[in-house]
């Protein structure tokens, strides 16, 4: 809303919006307003998120001061705000395949610590979509990304509504950071470490919750094979030798 050079709030008797729809609604409206400035029109679009029918009547209004360049465009977007069906996310639409459980491993035992539902991120297209526009993630589950050269890592939160953790991990599949994201945050966020060949990002708190600290617990190397395996990727692309399931 930094853009906008009024403030606005519900009136009262108004729905109550959730965060996350929220989230969604203002993604949508940065565009609108860059699209085009007249401002009758982009405030209909912000009813939209509470008020479909109030919306709709105010765009209706708004479209008969707004000037012609940008109006087709602006009219459209309030309407899909009001009236269009939810946008599949990746995971319904298959872009990333389905989950892999993968548990993760006490270093010191050897013991199951917490079993993940992890989504693979292998390709630069699935990398660079991430968990972007999803409105909820599941408490056991995560996205895992994979790199094929250790380095100095980063993640941001472009267009990404639910808080997460960021997970660091080294190629051995042993924990080594822990950061907590925040939606729709651009800032760019390394990893301390240089080494770092894999990044998992789960609901945020979700290790703290746990007692899950850096250097104390690992993923299960070999289930993780077998997932990448059945993705269709060599796993000595990414992971230490000698982690491939015996059979």
């Amino acid at each position: 809303l930094k853009e906008l050079p009024f403030k606005w709030s519900p009136p009262a008797g108004w729905p109550e919006v959730r965060h996350q729809d929220l989230c969604v609604g203002l993604v949508e409206l940065r565009m609108v307003y860059r699209l085009a400035r007249p401002w009758p029109a982009t405030l209909a679009a912000v009813l939209a998120l509470a008020s479909p029918p109030a919306a709709a009547a105010a765009a209706r209004r708004a479209s008969d001061g707004t000037a012609l360049a940008g109006r087709s465009s602006l009219r459209w977007s309030s309407q899909s705000l009001a009236a269009k069906e939810p946008e599949p996310t990746p995971d319904e639409a298959g872009l990333f395949g389905p989950p892999f459980k993968v548990p993760l491993l006490r270093v010191d035992t050897g013991d199951v610590a917490a079993d993940v539902q992890m989504q693979l991120a292998v390709t630069p297209a699935e990398q660079h979509h991430g968990l972007m526009f999803r409105r909820s993630l599941r408490e056991d589950s995560g996205m895992l990304f994979l790199y094929a050269r250790p380095s100095r890592r980063v993640l941001w939160m472009k267009n990404t509504l639910v808080p997460l953790d960021a997970a660091w991990f080294t190629n051995d599949g042993v924990l080594r950071e822990v950061q907590h994201l925040h939606p729709l945050d651009l800032t760019y966020r390394w990893s301390d470490r240089s080494d770092i060949s894999m990044g998992l990002e789960t609901p945020q708190g979700y290790f703290e919750k746990r007692g899950l600290q850096p250097g104390s617990l690992k993923l299960d190397l070999r289930a993780l094979s077998s997932a990448l395996t059945e993705r269709g990727f060599n796993p000595d692309e990414f992971l230490v030798s000698g982690t491939r399931p015996q059979h």
